[in-house]
């Protein structure tokens, strides 16, 4: 793990969905959403400054109340293209990025705080 807050952590979430046939991180697994587990993967951890969740303003974020009131999440629109979410994203830390940002692609919901390490 990393110093203290060395990484931003952008979670792209705008996606439709549409092979899966619709929105699949409101999907429960384990009693949380897809969504959740991907963002509790990385809030809680030391190294984390900020968990941004980019997701179209109009779309619920299906989170615990305890996750969506947390203070390092934060929210912001997507954009058509994954990229484009990506860039949206990017664009919401500025002012005071972290050293480094990582991104996450909200439907890997399984990702291993090891895995995260590497």
């Amino acid at each position: 793990m990393a110093n203290s807050a060395d990484f931003d952590v952008i979670i792209p979430a705008a996606g439709r969905g549409g092979r899966f046939g619709g929105d699949k991180l409101s999907r429960e697994v384990g009693g949380l959403s897809i969504l959740a587990h991907s963002v509790m993967a990385f809030i809680h951890r030391l190294d984390v400054a900020r968990v941004v969740v980019v997701r179209d303003p109009g779309e619920p974020l299906p989170l615990t109340a305890a996750l969506a009131s947390h203070p390092k999440l934060h929210r912001c629109g997507g954009g058509a293209l994954r990229a484009e979410s990506v860039l949206m994203g990017l664009r919401s830390l500025q002012g005071s990025p972290a050293p480094f940002i990582a991104i996450h692609d909200a439907a890997r919901p399984a990702v291993s705080a090891a895995l995260i390490d590497r």
